[in-house]
Protein backbone atom coordinates (compact mmCIF):
# COMPACT_ATOMS: atom_id res chain seq x y z
CA UNK A 1 0.00 0.00 0.00
CA UNK A 2 1.03 3.73 -1.12
CA UNK A 3 1.87 6.44 2.02
CA UNK A 4 -1.15 8.76 1.90
CA UNK A 5 0.47 11.89 0.78
CA UNK A 6 -0.86 15.59 0.70
CA UNK A 7 0.84 18.49 -1.44
CA UNK A 8 2.86 21.14 0.07
CA UNK A 9 4.64 24.52 -1.81
CA UNK A 10 8.09 24.91 -1.18
CA UNK A 11 9.51 28.36 -1.42
CA UNK A 12 13.26 29.04 -2.68
CA UNK A 13 14.30 32.80 -2.29
CA UNK A 14 17.89 34.02 -3.57
CA UNK A 15 19.42 36.98 -2.92
CA UNK A 16 22.54 38.35 -4.38
CA UNK A 17 24.73 41.80 -4.18
CA UNK A 18 28.26 42.44 -5.64
CA UNK A 19 31.30 43.21 -3.41
CA UNK A 20 33.48 45.80 -5.05
CA UNK A 21 35.82 45.30 -3.19
CA UNK A 22 37.00 42.25 -4.03
CA UNK A 23 39.07 42.35 -7.75
CA UNK A 24 37.45 40.34 -10.56
CA UNK A 25 37.95 37.10 -11.70
CA UNK A 26 37.91 36.29 -15.75
CA UNK A 27 36.09 39.92 -15.71
CA UNK A 28 33.12 39.00 -13.74
CA UNK A 29 32.35 40.53 -10.20
CA UNK A 30 32.33 38.28 -6.93
CA UNK A 31 28.93 38.42 -6.09
CA UNK A 32 27.49 37.56 -2.35
CA UNK A 33 24.25 35.59 -2.16
CA UNK A 34 22.02 33.88 0.18
CA UNK A 35 19.46 31.26 -0.37
CA UNK A 36 16.78 29.96 2.04
CA UNK A 37 13.52 27.69 2.34
CA UNK A 38 9.59 28.47 3.22
CA UNK A 39 6.94 26.80 2.88
CA UNK A 40 3.81 28.64 1.71
CA UNK A 41 0.13 27.96 3.78
CA UNK A 42 -3.04 27.94 2.07
CA UNK A 43 -3.27 31.32 1.41
CA UNK A 44 0.35 31.69 0.05
CA UNK A 45 2.11 32.90 3.42
CA UNK A 46 5.31 32.23 3.83
CA UNK A 47 5.83 29.78 7.10
CA UNK A 48 8.60 27.87 8.47
CA UNK A 49 9.25 24.89 6.49
CA UNK A 50 9.10 22.89 10.10
CA UNK A 51 8.08 19.75 8.29
CA UNK A 52 11.97 18.95 7.32
CA UNK A 53 14.52 18.02 9.93
CA UNK A 54 17.62 19.24 7.56
CA UNK A 55 18.03 20.75 3.91
CA UNK A 56 21.21 20.04 2.35
CA UNK A 57 22.97 22.06 -0.38
CA UNK A 58 24.64 20.29 -3.17
CA UNK A 59 26.90 23.05 -4.48
CA UNK A 60 29.35 23.58 -7.84
CA UNK A 61 32.10 20.49 -7.45
CA UNK A 62 34.57 24.22 -7.10
CA UNK A 63 33.68 24.98 -4.10
CA UNK A 64 36.05 23.88 -0.92
CA UNK A 65 32.78 22.22 0.24
CA UNK A 66 30.18 21.63 -1.98
CA UNK A 67 27.96 19.72 0.37
CA UNK A 68 26.33 22.04 3.20
CA UNK A 69 24.05 20.78 5.71
CA UNK A 70 21.46 23.02 7.49
CA UNK A 71 19.39 21.88 10.23
CA UNK A 72 16.99 24.86 11.08
CA UNK A 73 14.31 26.96 9.54
CA UNK A 74 14.36 29.20 7.36
CA UNK A 75 17.84 26.39 6.15
CA UNK A 76 19.69 30.50 5.50
CA UNK A 77 22.66 29.83 2.97
CA UNK A 78 25.10 32.30 2.66
CA UNK A 79 27.90 32.00 0.17
CA UNK A 80 29.73 34.40 -2.54
CA UNK A 81 31.75 33.28 -5.94
CA UNK A 82 31.58 34.46 -9.42
CA UNK A 83 29.57 31.84 -11.30
CA UNK A 84 26.08 31.03 -11.99
CA UNK A 85 25.19 27.09 -11.59
CA UNK A 86 22.40 24.66 -11.18
CA UNK A 87 22.65 22.65 -7.29
CA UNK A 88 20.47 20.28 -5.86
CA UNK A 89 18.86 20.65 -2.47
CA UNK A 90 18.24 17.53 -0.47
CA UNK A 91 15.31 18.02 2.21
CA UNK A 92 15.12 15.37 4.72
CA UNK A 93 11.46 15.07 6.48
CA UNK A 94 11.30 14.96 9.89
CA UNK A 95 10.50 11.32 11.86
CA UNK A 96 12.56 9.84 9.09
CA UNK A 97 9.24 10.61 6.69
CA UNK A 98 11.93 10.17 3.76
CA UNK A 99 13.22 13.01 1.69
CA UNK A 100 12.42 15.28 -1.18
CA UNK A 101 14.98 16.68 -4.08
CA UNK A 102 14.30 20.20 -5.02
CA UNK A 103 16.45 21.28 -8.38
CA UNK A 104 17.56 24.89 -8.08
CA UNK A 105 19.61 27.53 -9.99
CA UNK A 106 21.30 30.19 -8.78
CA UNK A 107 20.86 33.38 -11.47
CA UNK A 108 22.94 36.84 -11.02
CA UNK A 109 20.01 38.57 -13.58
CA UNK A 110 18.33 39.69 -10.65
CA UNK A 111 18.95 41.16 -7.46
CA UNK A 112 16.58 38.24 -6.05
CA UNK A 113 14.14 36.12 -6.58
CA UNK A 114 11.81 33.23 -5.15
CA UNK A 115 11.09 29.79 -6.92
CA UNK A 116 8.14 27.66 -5.88
CA UNK A 117 7.59 23.64 -6.02
CA UNK A 118 5.24 21.70 -5.47
CA UNK A 119 6.01 18.48 -3.47
CA UNK A 120 4.66 15.62 -2.11
CA UNK A 121 4.34 15.45 1.52
CA UNK A 122 4.25 12.06 3.42
CA UNK A 123 0.91 12.70 5.82
CA UNK A 124 0.52 9.68 7.90
CA UNK A 125 2.52 9.98 11.15
CA UNK A 126 0.52 12.05 13.77
CA UNK A 127 3.03 14.49 14.76
CA UNK A 128 3.75 15.16 10.96
CA UNK A 129 -0.25 15.69 10.48
CA UNK A 130 -0.21 18.10 13.52
CA UNK A 131 2.71 20.36 11.73
CA UNK A 132 0.63 20.02 8.08
CA UNK A 133 -2.18 21.12 9.43
CA UNK A 134 -1.03 24.89 9.98
CA UNK A 135 0.43 25.34 6.46
CA UNK A 136 -3.40 23.78 5.14
CA UNK A 137 -5.66 21.15 5.34
CA UNK A 138 -4.52 17.61 5.63
CA UNK A 139 -6.96 14.67 4.19
CA UNK A 140 -8.93 12.40 7.02
CA UNK A 141 -6.89 8.94 6.88
CA UNK A 142 -8.84 5.85 6.28
CA UNK A 143 -9.44 2.87 8.41
CA UNK A 144 -7.05 1.17 6.17
CA UNK A 145 -4.61 3.50 6.26
CA UNK A 146 -5.11 4.15 9.65
CA UNK A 147 -3.86 0.25 10.52
CA UNK A 148 -1.30 1.07 7.94
CA UNK A 149 -0.03 4.29 9.90
CA UNK A 150 0.39 2.52 13.23
CA UNK A 151 3.21 0.33 12.17
CA UNK A 152 4.49 3.53 10.31
CA UNK A 153 5.00 5.18 13.65
CA UNK A 154 7.72 2.40 14.64
CA UNK A 155 9.84 3.39 12.15
CA UNK A 156 11.99 5.80 14.38
CA UNK A 157 11.98 3.06 16.85
CA UNK A 158 13.30 0.62 14.36
CA UNK A 159 15.91 2.57 13.05
CA UNK A 160 17.50 2.65 16.49
CA UNK A 161 16.78 -1.31 17.26
CA UNK A 162 18.72 -1.43 13.31
CA UNK A 163 21.64 0.76 14.70
CA UNK A 164 22.14 -1.40 18.19
CA UNK A 165 21.51 -5.06 16.31
CA UNK A 166 24.09 -7.22 15.86
CA UNK A 167 25.20 -8.44 12.39
CA UNK A 168 23.22 -11.76 12.53
CA UNK A 169 20.10 -10.11 12.62
CA UNK A 170 21.55 -6.67 10.32
CA UNK A 171 21.87 -9.42 7.07
CA UNK A 172 18.28 -10.73 7.87
CA UNK A 173 17.49 -7.47 7.45
CA UNK A 174 19.10 -6.84 4.35
CA UNK A 175 18.26 -10.15 2.85
CA UNK A 176 14.37 -9.13 3.72
CA UNK A 177 14.46 -5.41 2.43
CA UNK A 178 16.28 -7.21 -0.94
CA UNK A 179 13.51 -9.65 -1.63
CA UNK A 180 11.50 -6.65 -2.14
CA UNK A 181 10.26 -6.22 -5.85
CA UNK A 182 10.59 -1.81 -5.64
CA UNK A 183 14.43 -2.73 -3.99
CA UNK A 184 15.25 -4.87 -6.97
CA UNK A 185 13.96 -2.59 -9.80
CA UNK A 186 15.89 0.26 -8.45
CA UNK A 187 19.05 -1.68 -8.25
CA UNK A 188 18.85 -3.08 -11.41
CA UNK A 189 18.04 0.62 -12.89
CA UNK A 190 21.92 2.10 -11.55
CA UNK A 191 24.18 3.33 -14.50
CA UNK A 192 26.70 2.17 -12.52
CA UNK A 193 27.77 -1.14 -10.25
CA UNK A 194 29.39 1.58 -7.71
CA UNK A 195 26.58 4.38 -7.66
CA UNK A 196 25.51 5.08 -4.31
CA UNK A 197 21.78 3.52 -3.72
CA UNK A 198 19.76 4.83 -0.25
CA UNK A 199 16.32 3.97 0.74
CA UNK A 200 14.50 5.04 3.78
CA UNK A 201 12.50 2.40 5.64
CA UNK A 202 9.81 5.03 4.87
CA UNK A 203 9.80 4.00 1.50
CA UNK A 204 9.17 0.33 2.46
CA UNK A 205 5.58 -1.25 2.04
CA UNK A 206 4.00 -2.13 5.41
CA UNK A 207 4.61 -5.86 5.33
CA UNK A 208 8.34 -5.31 4.76
CA UNK A 209 8.45 -3.21 7.68
CA UNK A 210 6.37 -5.70 9.98
CA UNK A 211 8.49 -8.72 8.44
CA UNK A 212 11.60 -6.45 10.22
CA UNK A 213 9.90 -6.00 13.52
CA UNK A 214 9.58 -9.45 13.83
CA UNK A 215 13.19 -10.14 13.48
CA UNK A 216 14.35 -7.36 15.56
CA UNK A 217 11.75 -8.70 18.29
CA UNK A 218 13.81 -12.25 16.99
CA UNK A 219 17.01 -10.92 17.54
Amino acid sequence: MSIPTVVRVIRVKTQQVIVPEIPLVDGLPTRRWSMEIYMLDEHSNEVDADIFESCTYILHPSFSRPKRKISWPPFTLDEQGWGEFELKIICQFIHNGGKVMIPHTLLFSEDAYAVDFSIQVPCHIAEFRELLKKSGTVPELSSHEEESSAVRQKIPVLVKKIAAANEATVNDIVRTVLSYPGVKDALLKRRHRSQEFVMHLGQLPDDVLEAIDVILKRG
